[in-house]
């Protein structure tokens, strides 16, 4: 793809590095309120879930906390994106580069809060007991095909919200949806076999499972199945940036 050839690399890291210093400027706390919403969804959930999921899942706290760390990098990459063309519309109208590269750079710049949030995430859970394992080393594989599975999101739900801007409330509902069609605050035991199915269509399911693996239960993740959702992700990133390269030739006029 052009967006990863050498002589664009470095315009996607000065635009990745500068829209996350951007991104909470003029903000008391700056990028700690990336860390506040997470905090306190682990706080509320914990609270009210440990009675009843403490009983079924080990390690509670962590597996919740596991969850919402992922997950959030997830709904956070792909729904900051969105609306990442019509944000840089001056760039868009004016400038000829690939268009993609905003989009990506865009994914990027929430993926170094990710990062940060990834490391704090590791301190508590040494923290709390946990045991650090060679199986931690895969944890960057894990979020390497999770990086994947967003950009592929990200591409076409982008040009589409150019065209369509009601796109980016559609796409807040079924990231809200998805929260809760995904095991994050519940096992996936807790579940009916026959609703358990749609949840294991959930590529998320198998990325924040394989996660909580190799971080709490020292378990090696299911290699096969994350081998499918990376050749998944890569073939709706095809798709994606076809989709996208069809769509661009308008974005200036529409922007």
């Amino acid at each position: 793809m052009i967006f990863m050839k050498n002589k664009y690399l470095d315009l996607t890291v000065q635009m990745t590095l500068s829209e996350f210093r951007l991104r909470d400027q003029g903000t008391l706390l700056g990028f700690f309120w990336t860390l506040l919403h997470p905090l306190l969804l682990f706080l509320i959930l914990n609270l009210l879930f440990i009675k009843w999921m403490g009983k079924f899942v080990e390690h509670y706290p962590l597996y919740l906390l596991v969850g919402i760390v992922q997950w959030n990098f997830f709904a956070s990459a792909t729904s900051y994106s969105l609306s990442s063309l019509i944000r840089r519309a001056e760039l868009v109208k004016n400038f000829t580069f690939p268009r993609e590269i905003i989009v990506v750079s865009s994914v990027l710049t929430v993926f170094l809060s990710h990062l940060f949030e990834l490391l704090i995430l590791t301190a508590f859970l040494l923290l709390s007991g946990a045991t650090f394992t060679p199986l931690f080393f895969l944890v960057p594989l894990i979020v390497l095909v999770q990086l994947i599975l967003v950009i592929s999101i990200s591409l076409p739900l982008s040009a589409l919200c150019v065209y369509y801007r009601d796109i980016e409330r559609i796409w807040g509902l079924i990231v809200t949806a998805g929260f809760f069609l995904t095991p994050i605050f519940y096992s996936l035991s807790a579940i009916s076999e026959q609703r358990r199915l749609l949840l294991l269509l959930n590529p998320m399911t198998h990325i924040i499972t394989a996660s909580r693996s190799c971080l709490i239960y020292n378990n090696a993740p299911n290699f096969s199945l994350l081998g499918i959702i990376l050749l998944l992700s890569l073939l709706i990133l095809f798709i994606g940036f076809k989709i996208f390269r069809k769509m661009q030739r308008k974005f200036a006029e529409i922007l």
